[in-house]
């Protein structure tokens, strides 16, 4: 009996420190331009999502595969805009990422036979104390496919300094809207100047490499209401820690995770 409220009386010492080292962090949420995926842009070959937006060397790009379709005119819009019912909330705007076949001469000719659905935003920070990202989600996700969404600190030479990922199997579909809070996981020591955000409707290994899974045509992963949470002090966690949800073995800035 004394062994065990010793024990007991640890555990609850080791309650009381967590409460008061959780306490001392103080966490905000606040929505970048546009996270809620309510404002679409109409241009020549279909929607595109407002600030979505990243520069590609040559200028201000829409952060979707869409662009494809304007190469022919045939290959299909894989970053859509849905409304109503199928949106979150019942109400509003969504975003569907949606992995479909390639029907266009210029891809076909490239070696693509399938391209995902892709959201991506690239942008400045002047505070960099953000521990995490909310977002809502649902997948259909097709057997032997898989997705992701990944939120990362850089600076304008792509160093990560900070990195989340939550990868999404078949497994974890679901016809009802969730909500998920992926935790960025320290990398390098530094500032970091921007923030990205990304999301696929197929794990490609974040470089247009496929090695990992196979494509597969009708893999769907739906996304609204992106919200940063930043905190009065940065949040450190270790390396030997889960760097994401379900990730494979990855290499990166010379981090193996």
């Amino acid at each position: 009996m004394q062994r065990v409220v010793a024990k007991n009386n640890l555990i609850m010492k080791k309650i009381i420190l967590s409460v008061l080292v959780l306490s001392s962090v103080v966490c905000f949420g606040q929505q970048l331009t546009n996270s809620n995926m309510e404002l679409w842009t109409t241009v020549s070959y279909g929607p595109e999502p407002n600030n979505w937006q990243y520069n590609d060397g040559t200028g201000i790009a829409y952060g979707t595969n869409n662009n494809a379709r304007s190469y022919n005119g045939t290959d299909p819009l894989t970053t859509t805009k849905i409304t109503g019912a199928a949106a979150f909330g019942g109400a509003g705007n969504s975003a569907l990422l949606e992995t479909k076949s390639v029907v266009g001469s210029t891809l076909l000719g490239a070696g693509y036979t399938t391209l995902p659905g892709w959201l991506y935003r690239q942008e400045a920070i002047t505070n960099t104390n953000i521990g995490s990202l909310t977002f809502n989600y649902k997948s259909t996700v097709v057997q032997g496919d898989s997705c992701y969404v990944r939120v990362g600190l850089i600076d304008a030479s792509f160093n990560i300094y900070s990195l989340g990922v939550f990868w999404i199997k078949p497994s974890d579909n679901s016809t009802t809207w969730k909500t998920k809070t992926i935790i960025l996981e320290n990398l390098l020591p530094g500032t970091p100047t921007e923030i990205f955000i990304e999301a696929m409707s197929t794990y490609d290994g974040f470089d247009g490499n496929y090695s990992f899974v196979t494509p597969i045509i009708g893999s769907k992963l739906y996304l609204d209401n992106f919200t940063l949470n930043y905190c009065n002090t940065p949040i450190t966690t270790s390396l030997t820690e889960t760097v994401c949800d379900y990730m494979l073995p990855y290499n990166w800035n010379g981090v193996t995770f």
